[in-house]
Parts: structure tokens; sequence; C-alpha cells
């Protein structure tokens, strides 16, 4: 075989395998072809806003609420006379601080007034709260601003829960 034939063989060999790996756009840069416009365009179309984005702040928001609540109520929660700390769950009613109205009962250990002013709270901060969640998967009839009000009513729904839960705290230990 001459060499200019077998060149042209390894060049064929290698680019049935270029075009087995990277696909058409490479082959066409390795034949020395330029690039359309059409084809630039085509291979960034998903580049644009972060779809992970709103996720992330979502959680960043819940956590960056629920630490400080969390370190209130264990300031609340192991501050008064000795006799009365050792009464009171302190690491049980820290750890609940996401149950919201729910810490009071938790911290007087389930008695029957804390429960019901508790459940009168979450009666109202509940749905509140529901509003929250739930406007992050109903679809808005509307695309400006969309994000925007979800993370705030995000936000608002979970700083009333949390905060409920310190309102509820302030009877028990009334």
């Amino acid at each position: 075989m001459p060499a200019t034939g077998r060149n042209e063989a390894v060049t064929a060999a290698c680019m049935i395998w270029i075009r087995g790996l990277a696909g058409d756009l490479f082959s066409g840069l390795w034949m020395g072809r330029a690039m359309t416009s059409s084809a630039t365009d085509a291979d960034f179309y998903d580049i644009g806003e972060s779809k992970i984005l709103p996720s992330r702040v979502r959680w960043y928001i819940l956590v960056g609420l629920l630490v400080p609540f969390t370190a209130l109520t264990y300031l609340a929660v192991s501050s008064g006379s000795p006799s009365d700390v050792r009464q009171r769950p302190v690491a049980l009613t820290t750890l609940a601080t996401i149950t919201g109205p729910f810490i009071g009962p938790i911290a007087r250990n389930g008695q029957s007034c804390c429960l019901q002013f508790s459940i009168f709270l979450a009666a109202i901060c509940g749905p509140l709260l529901a509003l929250g969640l739930i406007a992050q998967v109903v679809p808005l009839p509307f695309r400006r601003g969309q994000q925007a009000l979800r993370l705030t009513l995000w936000t608002f729904g979970w700083f009333v829960w949390l905060f409920s839960g310190h309102i509820s705290f302030t009877h028990a230990l009334s």
C-alpha cells in the first residue's frame, strides 16, 4: 500500500472515531469547516437563569430562620431558676423548634391549657405556612416577579410559624 493510501485510511479511521466520540461539531472543525452561527446558538440554548438557585435559596432561608429561632428557644428554655430549668425538657424543646406553636406544650410536658393555646395559634399560623408552601408548586399567571413572590411567601410563612412558637412559649412560661 503506498504511503498516501495508508495516510488516507488512517485519516478516515480517525474521522470515524472522532465522529463517534465528539459528533458532527468536532468533525466539522477537524475537516477545517467553520461553524455557522446557528450551530453556535444551538449549542448554548440552555444558558440563562440557574435552575438550581431557587431551591437552594429556599433551604438557605429555612436554615437561616431556624438557627436563630432554635438559639432563642434554647436560651428561653434554659433561663430561669434552677428548679424550673430542671423540670423542663431543654434538649427536646430546643430540637422541636420547627414544630412552631407546639414548643409551648413540649416545654410544659403537654399541659392542656398550653396545648389548647398552641392549637389556637396553629389555626392562625398554619394557613400562612401552607400558603408559603403551596406557592412553591402552584403555577402563577405571570412570569415577572414570580420567584420573588414565591420566596417572599416562603420566608413569611416560615417566619410566622417559627415566631408563633415563641408566642406559645411565653404563654407556657407565664
